[in-house]
This record gives C-alpha cells, structure tokens and sequence, in this order.
C-alpha cells in the first residue's frame, strides 16, 4: 500500500484491539504515515508490544490497557490519550469479541453477555466529546 501525501502526519489515532490482528496491522500502517498511535487492548502486554512496534518505525506511541465495554475504561482510554498527545484526531475501533460455535456455549455467552454489548462503539465517541468539552 502506497504511503499517503502527510495527510495522517502529525495527527492522532485511537485504536481499540490494537495488539493483534487488524488493530495491530492498522497501528503499524498509521505509524508509517507518520501518525501518533493510542494502542488499546484488554491485553496490556499485546498493546505495549505493538506500541514498541510503531516507536520502532519512528512514530510515536502510547498504550493502555482497556476493556470497550467497561465505560469507566473507555473513560480512562480517552483521557490517556489527550494527556499523552493532546488531542484525538481520528479513532478505530477492532476490539471485538469471538464466542464458540456450539449451543451450549452459545446460550452460556449470551447468558454471561460476553458479546460486546450495543452502543460499545458509541461510548467511545461519547467518552472523546466529553473529554473535549472539558
């Protein structure tokens, strides 16, 4: 993928599910545009890993350990990010959640609501409109 003219330079990205899979891919293509990264995953050691990452490739990078569908911690993720960098240019939301496949386990999950709940991705923006209005 060709690298972008700046327009991601110097600006700053959230991302939910940051260490692993398309959270982890999209952390390290924002850090070749130049874009500070926000890694934030219910793994604290999976987001510290790929905030190295980016560090590594000369960007710069925070992590926070979160889970999205805690609205305290969705709180935190965003005040970590603006006191880290100062504003909150864009966010990407990958955090999600894989349950089993069979009906025992289905009907447990929905029991436990393991699923993200609706609105998950909404208290992100909920959380970065309030932090900005303060």
């Amino acid at each position: 993928m060709p690298k972008t003219p700046d327009y991601f330079n110097d600006k700053t990205i959230l991302i939910t599910g940051a260490g692993s899979g398309i959270g982890r891919a999209a952390a390290l293509v924002f850090a070749r545009e130049g874009t500070s990264v926000v890694c934030a995953d219910i793994d604290e050691a999976a987001a510290e890993r790929v905030a190295n990452q980016v560090r590594q490739m000369g960007a710069q990078a925070s992590f926070v350990q979160c889970d999205v569908t805690q609205r305290s911690e969705v709180d935190a993720m965003v005040a970590s990010a603006i006191a880290d960098f100062g504003r909150v240019d864009f966010e990407l939301n990958c955090a999600g959640a894989a349950l089993e496949r069979n009906a025992a386990a289905i009907v447990r999950d929905a029991e436990k609501q393991l699923a993200l709940p609706p609105g998950t991705k909404a208290r992100e923006y909920e959380a970065a409109l309030r932090a900005v209005a303060e």
